[in-house]
């Protein structure tokens, strides 16, 4: 039994993990980051909490690995830049390990998910391929060779701070014309209120509501899924120009609209394609099998990595 812990920014969850890849058990709790310290006691006593409800002895768990929103350096588990959370320059490795008594492996949650896809999910007969998750931003993990990709400077992977536009939108990193200020769900909504506010009125400001109007018929709300979708193939066919992937994997919300998103986002790359892997025609761009537990089990299964 391994367990993976998936701190995200308002929640972290937790989970007893088989070697098959199957949630035993998983609990949610709020993400209190304030003082990452005094947080890691917190999760240990929450998966020590998880362990006995599951009736599974703690020491008896094969290994523990966690996944954060942000960069992370593998070898040391010290968490970089973590700008969702508020954590630059926190030794995670070290607090988990002290507080467990045990190591814990931790790395960055875009990664965690590539990793589950590769073992258990979408990915599985693939040996080359890019996981990404589109949410808040967007994040991606890259598997070469059967493994996880982290680069030399441990950021492999920022596809959501590729630069698309010169001197365009304004990122939350602090550049402009980051794609994931094009691409991701928030901007899919930002586009779509910033062109037509009444549509909105009694709806949920969220991405969703942007799908649900588009399939009603609404030409605005397609003009906008179309265009986030035409900005992300932009930036992906240059990631496939330089990396050769078998396959993308798409994950997040937006991954269930299929006719809307997958379909058009494999002909747009292709359009925007380098001419011979364009007519090759052999990558794949595929929905996400795990979804939202992709980086917990892909946390479970660090281990696997090293």
């Amino acid at each position: 039994m391994n367990i993976g812990i998936d701190i995200g920014g308002t929640k972290t969850s937790i989970g007893l993990v088989d070697q098959t890849g199957a949630i035993i058990l998983e609990h949610v709790h709020p993400t209190c980051a304030e003082k990452p310290a005094d947080f890691v006691e917190m999760i240990v006593d929450w998966t020590k909490e998880l362990c006995q409800t599951a009736h599974v002895n703690f020491n008896e768990v094969q290994s523990v690995g966690a996944g954060v929103p942000g960069t992370v350096d593998f070898a040391t588990g010290h968490v970089v830049f973590c700008p969702n959370i508020g954590w630059f320059d926190v030794p995670m490795g070290k607090l988990f390990a002290s507080a467990f008594g045990r190591p814990v492996l931790v790395s960055q949650d875009s990664r965690n998910a590539a990793l589950g896809e590769l073992l258990f999910g979408a990915g599985k007969g693939y040996s080359d391929f890019m996981c990404i998750t589109i949410g808040t931003g967007i994040g991606c993990g890259i598997v070469i060779g059967g493994r996880v990709f982290h680069g030399g400077m441990n950021t492999a992977g920022e596809l959501g701070h590729l630069p698309i536009v010169r001197d365009g939108v304004d990122c939350n990193c602090g550049n402009k014309g980051c794609l994931e200020s094009y691409a991701s769900g928030n901007a899919i909504f930002e586009r779509a209120f910033a062109l037509k506010p009444n549509a909105f009125t009694g709806r949920p400001h969220k991405c969703e509501t942007v799908f649900e109007l588009a399939y009603q018929g609404d030409p605005d709300m397609l003009t906008v899924i179309k265009q986030s979708v035409d900005d992300l193939a932009f930036g992906l066919a240059g990631a496939v120009a330089i990396l050769s992937p078998q396959a993308i994997l798409i994950s997040g919300g937006v991954s269930e609209h299929r006719e809307l998103v997958i379909q058009p986002l494999e002909e747009r790359i292709y359009h925007y394609g380098y001419y011979s892997w364009k007519h090759a025609k052999k990558l794949k761009v595929l929905p996400a099998k795990l979804e939202k537990s992709a980086p917990m089990v892909g946390a479970a299964f660090l281990e696997s990595q090293l």
